[in-house]
């Protein structure tokens, strides 16, 4: 695991104006002006580059391992990952604005636990009252990717 975490950058996407009509100010700020957060300096499975692809119900903003991370344009923007293997959809977050704040969450979560590695339970603890805070619905989704990702953490943490 990378053990620098603190500096994050971020990927502005190009501009697209076809995609500005489609999507709201939020949505627009944080992909041609405020950028997503760059894979390379923290690991975890979001991959996204300054492409956009536009399709007729979805943006694909990135990638989720091999999978297609998309902006759902028919179920109010929400982010979901897409298998081009099955059509397949698994819900992640109910906007990208708090994709967004869910990675920088775990960001912050291991920035803390890499500075003071004996809090583990603490920022454990202070990292799923952030997540459930921030977006409820993605933490407990029947999907389950917030919720078993932070299990995952909180089982291998405590062994």
């Amino acid at each position: 695991m990378n053990q620098v975490m603190k500096n994050v950058s971020f990927i502005i996407k190009k501009e697209n104006e076809e995609v500005k009509k489609l999507i709201d100010q939020d949505t627009k700020k944080i992909l041609f002006e405020t950028g997503l957060p760059d894979s390379k300096y923290i690991n975890y499975d979001f991959i996204f580059d300054k492409e956009l692809t536009l399709l007729p119900d979805r943006i694909i903003i990135g990638k989720f391992n091999k999978s297609d991370l998309i902006i759902d344009l028919n179920k109010n923007e929400s982010i979901y990952v897409h298998s081009p293997d099955d059509g397949g959809l698994m819900y992640l977050n109910s906007s990208l604005s708090q994709l967004v704040g869910y990675i920088l969450l775990y960001v912050d979560f291991m920035n803390k636990k890499i500075a003071n590695p004996s809090n583990k339970r603490l920022y454990l603890d202070e990292w799923e009252r952030k997540m459930i805070d921030l977006d409820k619905e993605a933490y407990f989704h029947e999907n389950y990717y917030w919720g078993s990702f932070f299990e995952s953490y909180d089982i291998g943490m405590l062994i």
